[in-house]
């Protein structure tokens, strides 16, 4: 669980209470990214491959485990990455089926800036994540023919 604090952000326990009452239905998908733009430095450790660098294990594990918390284990994996002159990934795409059969589609990168948003979607509505998945401080909750509830939960640190 090395680093996985996302996953005790308030924002992501909202997120759980929301699906576990039921207010968006059965989830069937998750969908997301996570990209922060970073110079590339081949003696810095993200972009060094003896050292594990890339954004894969960098940015993309925040994203897969946030699929998972929602979605369960993973079944199945289809991936794609540019990569960096010293072989790290400079981006990934994820395509993911969980065992349970939700699917999930899902980026993280370091050529550009994103979102950083998390969408899980159910049968009845779905839940947005805002403003970037490593320190959000609201959902907004949408159902069919419904105004989104918007629910703060603002993190008191920074991981």
């Amino acid at each position: 669980m090395e680093a996985m604090w996302t996953r005790f952000l308030p924002v992501v326990a909202a997120a759980r209470e929301v699906v576990a009452w039921g207010r968006i239905g059965d989830v069937f998908a998750v969908q997301g990214d996570l990209c922060a733009y970073r110079e590339s430095q081949p003696e810095h450790r993200l972009f060094a491959k003896d050292l594990g660098g890339g954004a894969i294990l960098d940015l993309g594990v925040y994203v897969v485990n946030f699929a998972q918390a929602f979605l369960g284990d993973l079944k199945e994996i289809d991936s794609r990455a540019r990569l960096f002159p010293s072989g790290v990934e400079k981006a990934a795409s994820f395509n993911l089926v969980h065992a349970g059969g939700g699917l999930s589609s899902l980026a993280a990168g370091f050529d550009g800036y994103g979102p950083g948003r998390m969408v899980v979607i159910g049968t009845r509505g779905w839940i947005e994540t805002e403003p970037r998945l490593h320190h959000p401080s609201m959902i907004a909750v949408h159902r069919n023919d419904v105004l989104p509830r918007i629910i703060e939960a603002v993190p008191t640190g920074r991981g």
